[in-house]
């Protein structure tokens, strides 16, 4: 296997440069057989180990475990611990997810810091074979069913030729201890029920599988390479690019058999969804406007024309008490009133409780991050969700501006009052706000 790591290592010239590898290292069989390899291939490296305290006593005893190796081998090693459960319900996302961002943000630090050549990780072939299983799943391009990459970026996988067997048998033969994380059998995780549920039958089916998969994913990357030619020379052809916007020759798109697959490899890089590519194609009317985030799309006739978004950024606005119309870009009159009889209830029109007021009020663009208490509700809400909640298009948002007291929105100007400044049954004086 020594000799295999050794070919693959140089028939993909994954060890580039001449500076120290650095190794993510978990303790587990694959990342520390990954260690032997290269202690063996007399490749300097220095370890990384990621403790993301999820799993007790089991996560200090793999730390330790990594650290006495290092310690053996006469090798740094850096370790990081993370709060990947905090993270991940911060930011919304799986514990998976929370620490695949976490660990290649520090491993991404430490090859800025300490000029590494590359990070190195132990993926192999199963794990590839279960990424094409999990892609397939869910619905991908050829892209996703080419396995995984050798490379990425600063990212190599020299393990990637060998099976799990092979490291197995390996690390078996060479007497080479490693921890086990017990959660790899756990079926709660999608991956481990492709791995023990799903794999399982389908090498009942075909024996070589792994081989036959390895072949497959050769195949495959071959394909997407000829595909990616016919894009390229597709794109010389329908595209014109200016300082100011993108031109995509739109009658001749249309004439291509699945226009809406080749309209999607036109613009997937400035954010646009196949969804939106079916909706672009199929409407085809002139001036229709589709949104990404950080790009707008006009159907100009013959032309599909790409221009960024642009933001504009504008003045705050002050109001005193003595104030009775601003305009910065929106037009608003106002005027303290008593209570009225009828109260008229409208999106531009704002009645706020006067003595709740703290003067100068300001008025602003909404900030990401900002909150208000929605009227008729006593809990906070995100601007960001209620604009999703109530369905405001990119360029809606981008003209909404709030009135605020004290730094505390009042008024979400044109869509909805805070609840803590709503008029109440002891309430003497009003503002009334219009807007004109």
């Amino acid at each position: 296997m020594l000799n295999r790591f050794k070919k693959y290592l140089e028939e993909n010239n994954l060890i580039r440069g001449k500076g120290k590898v650095l190794l993510a290292v978990s303790g587990g069989i694959d990342s520390i057989v990954l260690v032997h390899l290269f202690k063996q291939s007399n490749i300097e490296f220095d370890i990384a180990h990621c403790n993301f305290c999820l799993r007790g006593k089991d996560a200090k005893n793999d730390q330790e475990f990594v650290e006495a190796l290092a310690k053996k081998l006469n090798v740094t090693c850096h370790v990081k611990l993370f709060q990947t459960d905090s993270y991940a319900k911060k930011n919304g996302v799986s514990i998976q997810m929370a620490a695949r961002d976490l660990r290649y943000s520090w491993f991404n630090q430490l090859v800025d810091h300490q000029n590494y050549s590359c990070i190195a990780v132990g993926t192999h072939l199963n794990d590839s074979i279960e990424t094409f299983l999990l892609n397939a799943a869910k619905g991908t391009g050829i892209s996703g069913l080419k396995g995984i990459q050798s490379i990425n970026g600063n990212v190599i996988r020299p393990l990637l030729f060998a099976s799990k067997r092979e490291i197995e048998t390996y690390a078996l033969k060479n007497k080479i201890g490693f921890r086990t994380d017990k959660s790899n059998d756990s079926l709660k995780y999608l991956r481990n029920k492709i791995r023990h549920q799903i794999v399982p039958v389908l090498e009942k089916i075909n024996p070589s599988f792994e081989a036959t998969f390895k072949q497959n994913f050769e195949n495959l990357s071959f394909v997407e390479t000829v595909y990616l030619d016919h894009i390229t020379t597709l794109k010389k052809e329908l595209v014109k690019c200016s300082e100011e916007s993108t031109n995509i020759d739109f009658d001749q798109l249309k004439k291509l058999n699945h226009s809406e697959h080749y309209l999607y490899e036109l613009v997937k890089s400035y954010g646009f969804t196949f969804k939106v590519c079916q909706d672009i194609v199929r409407s085809s009317t002139s001036g229709k406007q589709f949104f990404s985030k950080e790009y707008q799309l006009i159907v100009d006739r013959t032309q599909l024309i790409l221009q960024k978004i642009k933001r504009k950024s504008v003045n705050v606005g002050v109001i005193s008490k003595s104030s009775g119309h601003i305009d910065i870009p929106l037009s608003l009159s106002f005027e303290a009133i008593t209570v009225p009889s009828k109260l008229k209830v409208s999106a531009e029109i704002a009645l706020i409780d006067l003595e709740k007021l703290l003067f100068p009020l300001e008025i602003r663009p909404w900030r990401s991050g900002d909150f208000f208490y929605p009227l008729g509700m006593n809990q906070k809400k995100k601007l960001s969700d209620f604009f999703i909640d109530n369905k405001l298009s990119l360029f809606e948002k981008d003209k909404t501006f709030v009135l605020t007291s004290r730094e505390e929105i009042v008024w979400i100007i044109g869509h909805r009052l805070d609840n803590r400044f709503k008029i109440e049954p002891t309430t003497n004086k009003v503002l009334r706000i219009i807007q004109d």
